[in-house]
């Protein structure tokens, strides 16, 4: 499909563009993916639309397909485009081992485990840097009900201004950006007049990809980061966020594979009564808001000689869930892209303008503490 921005394609038209695309279900009588040429951008460039059902891949594999697209050589006009590449043969390795008797039986003590860990730290709440499910704060914003239509703003970064940060924070990308969140999050729920009276949380997919696992198939498991909402200095912030992030992460590391995806499932669990049962908003959330990052390539792209010049996800939202924030890499450029619940976050944008001005803040804290 093809459309043409209205004059002066800015931006911004693009970005409402992406949103209606977003908006609208896919034909479900039709392979569930859609591939949009979208022009008339006021400084020439193309972009290039591609919905696809999450059920078919996650985004992380999408990414790899992607890869296989386009090509590091400009002159090569031998385009594979990504629905015209063959079909895997269905011998080989299974994309999930099945499980044994006793396995079966050591997976449950693994997660009875997981699970009685969580209950005792609920109920001593001894360390506010482990993330408990059902305990995050309930938000109208984030966690209402959710509407047919969509929202979507983006904005880039150069990835060594990002890294930078990170290195002199002592913290990863991932847990830069969630400190910048929980800033945007704090920010954006005072504007609109919505006290916070607990810290909101994060879930965030990690990859949990392992030998066996069929590369076509979604493989991440989940964690939960406290974002520390309720605090106000945002270097006190950003250092409780890294050690939630690396608490929660040791902790879905100590499972097995197949442990991580029941724990993951169980995580989900609101969300997905809340997708079958249509009682979208009334369920409190395991958490508020979904958080992801993706490594696109390292190195220029080039389709049908056209350069690749930037890279954004327009992720899907749920019940319950009305905001997600991921992230994109892609040879020296950071994409960050908030997708939204349009009618209970009608003003994406200024998502963004909160980013850009949160990314400042803890610069100019790190600058201070540097000093």
């Amino acid at each position: 499909m093809r459309a043409t921005l209205p004059s002066p394609g800015s931006m911004r038209d693009l970005e409402c563009a992406v949103a209606r695309i977003h908006s609208r279900p896919l034909d479900r009588t039709k392979p569930l993916w859609e591939f949009h040429i979208i022009d008339g951008l006021s400084d020439g460039r193309i972009a290039l639309c591609l919905k696809i059902h999450h059920a078919l891949m996650d985004a992380a594999t999408l990414v790899k397909f992607m890869a296989r697209t386009f090509s590091s050589d400009p002159n090569d006009l031998d385009a594979q485009l990504i629905w015209s590449q063959p079909q895997r043969s269905s011998s080989g390795k299974p994309g999930r081992r099945r499980l044994g008797f006793a396995r079966t039986l050591g997976v449950m003590r693994e997660l009875a485990w997981s699970v009685w860990r969580i209950f005792v730290e609920a109920w001593r709440r001894t360390d506010p840097a482990i993330a408990i499910p059902l305990r995050c704060a309930y938000s109208r914003l984030l966690n209402g009900q959710l509407s047919g239509d969509r929202g979507w703003a983006a904005l880039e970064f150069d990835s060594a201004r990002l890294w930078e940060l990170a290195r002199r924070a002592d913290a990863t990308l991932n847990e830069l950006i969630l400190a910048a969140l929980s800033t945007v999050l704090r920010e954006y729920h005072s504007e609109k007049g919505e006290l916070l009276h607990r810290s909101l949380t994060a879930g965030v997919p990690v990859s949990n990809r392992g030998p066996d696992v069929d590369p076509r198939h979604d493989a991440s498991g989940l964690i939960l980061v406290n974002l520390f909402t309720d605090l106000a200095d945002p270097a006190e912030r950003l250092g409780n966020i890294v050690r939630s992030s690396r608490l929660a992460k040791e902790h879905l590391a100590s499972l097995s594979q197949e442990a991580a995806d029941v724990h993951t499932l169980l995580a989900m669990a609101p969300t997905l009564l809340q997708s079958v049962t249509g009682l979208s908003g009334r369920v409190r959330p395991s958490f508020n808001v979904t958080v992801s990052n993706v490594a696109g390539p390292s190195s220029p792209q080039y389709l049908l000689g056209g350069a690749l010049d930037g890279l954004f996800a327009a992720a899907p939202i749920f019940p319950g869930q009305l905001l997600n924030l991921t992230v994109v890499s892609t040879c020296g450029r950071i994409g960050v892209a908030f997708t939204t619940c349009a009618e209970a976050i009608g003003d994406t944008n200024r998502l963004t303008e909160l980013f850009e001005d949160a990314i400042a803040e803890l610069e100019s804290v790190m600058r201070v503490t540097a000093a």
